[in-house]
């Protein structure tokens, strides 16, 4: 019996509580809708890194890559490639930080945040930042 989007969603987020010392994450890979997104991202980045990582054909159920075992920096390589026809939603950072906070961390990580909206810097931010933890 395959289960619905719920089910498995509830189930994947029950693991993760499981192995909340271990630093699991899930990845959602949908060929269909053509959107990488991360299921539990109100933990992402995790400052500890991941021990366990999951990439799960979300439309489907039935493939499950385990990006565990990959070199630092394949991940988020995999991803950034993915970003070429794909639309990775990267989890972001709290909206209620503020522009100003937001730009000079921007920069320290070598970007410019000139011109940016706060909403852009968002999205930016949280990417940058998502990919540094992930390398």
């Amino acid at each position: 019996m395959k289960p619905d989007l719920l089910q498995a969603k509830s189930a994947m987020i029950a693991i993760e509580r499981y192995y909340k010392d271990e630093g699991l994450l899930w990845i959602l890979y949908n060929e269909t809708e053509k959107t990488v997104s991360f299921l539990d991202e109100k933990t992402f980045p995790r400052e500890t890194g991941y021990k366990h990582i999951w990439i799960i054909r979300e439309s489907t159920w039935d493939r499950l890559w385990d990006a565990s075992e990959w070199s630092t920096g394949l991940l988020a390589s995999w991803l950034e490639r993915q970003e070429k026809s794909f639309n990775v939603q990267w989890p972001l950072i709290p909206a209620t930080d503020t522009q100003k906070a937001m730009a000079a961390e921007y920069e320290r990580m070598g970007h410019s945040a000139l011109g940016l909206s706060k909403d852009d810097l968002r999205k930016r931010l949280s990417r940058a930042k998502a990919i540094r933890a992930l390398s």
